[in-house]
C-alpha cells in the first residue's frame, strides 16, 4: 500500500472517530437516542409503523412561527398510535438541543389534500405554541409519560422543519 494511501486511509479512521465523540446532531438533544426508529428499546416504545410528520412537510423552511399544530402521518392503521393515539405525544427540539414540550397528546385527524408518503396514511396533530422564528426544530414522537425535560428514553425523531 502507497504512503499517500495509507495517510488517506489514516484521515479517514481519524475524521470517523472524531465525528462521533463530539456534540451536536440528535444524540446532544436526546441522552439515549433511539438505535432503531420506530422500534424502540422496550415493547411500550414500539410504534409498529413508519411515521414522520406531515405539517409541516420533513425539511419544510420558512414555517410560520404560529403553526398552531403538529401533524403527522402513520403508514396504516395497525399501530401503536392508531390503537390509542391519546397514549403518544409529540416533542420538539431545537437545533442546540433545547427541548419544547407540547403538552397534550395526539388526536385523530383527517388530510384528504395532505402529504401522502405512504401507501395508507392516517393522520394525527397535537397543538403546538411557543415556536420561534430562525429556529430548525426536530420532531419526536413517544409515548405519553416517557418524556423527561420535553423527551425520554422512548422518543423517536420522525422529522425536522425550520421557521
Amino acid at each position: 500500500m502507497s504512503i499517500s494511501l495509507r495517510l488517506a486511509l489514516a484521515a479517514s479512521v481519524l475524521l470517523a472517530v472524531t465525528a462521533c465523540g463530539g456534540g451536536g446532531g440528535l444524540g446532544s438533544i436526546n441522552p439515549n437516542p433511539n438505535p432503531n426508529p420506530g422500534s424502540g428499546y422496550l415493547p411500550q416504545c414500539n410504534i409498529g409503523a413508519s411515521v414522520t410528520i406531515s405539517n409541516p412537510q420533513p425539511g419544510s423552511y420558512g414555517v410560520p412561527a404560529n403553526i398552531g399544530s403538529i401533524e403527522i402521518v402513520t403508514n396504516g392503521n395497525s399501530n401503536a398510535i392508531s390503537a390509542n393515539p391519546s397514549a403518544w405525544t409529540l416533542a420538539l427540539a431545537t437545533g442546540y438541543g433545547n427541548p419544547l414540550t407540547l403538552g397534550g397528546n395526539l388526536n385523530v385527524t383527517s388530510d384528504p389534500n395532505g402529504y401522502h408518503p405512504y401507501p395508507s396514511d392516517f393522520y394525527y396533530n397535537q397543538s403546538v405554541s411557543g415556536l420561534q422564528s430562525g429556529q430548525q426544530y426536530t420532531v419526536y414522537v413517544e409515548p405519553t409519560g416517557y418524556a423527561q425535560n420535553g423527551y425520554g428514553s422512548c422518543a423517536t425523531a420522525i422529522g425536522n422543519f425550520s421557521t
